[in-house]
């Protein structure tokens, strides 16, 4: 098993239930279809929320190089 990074996002996370776990709402949504309804659902309501928004990770994808962005393969994880 390759060791994951205690600061990588995994695809499979439900990071939307953070937010209900502290009383909040929260919505994981896929389609854009899904992203116009919770956006409207969220932006009139004044609760704690997180939109969790499953991005393909296949896509495609501009090259961006940045002198001030760090990416995932700059940082080594500290071997324990």
């Amino acid at each position: 098993m390759k060791d994951i990074a205690p600061f990588s996002l995994l695809p499979g996370a439900q990071y939307e239930m953070m937010s209900i776990a502290f009383g909040g709402k929260g919505r994981s949504v896929k389609t854009p279809k899904e992203l116009e309804s919770a956006l409207k659902e969220m932006l009139s309501d004044n609760h704690l929320w997180v939109l969790n928004i499953i991005i393909d990770p296949a896509a495609d994808q501009k090259p961006t190089k940045f002198s001030w962005l760090t990416t995932a393969k700059d940082i080594q994880a500290p071997k324990l």
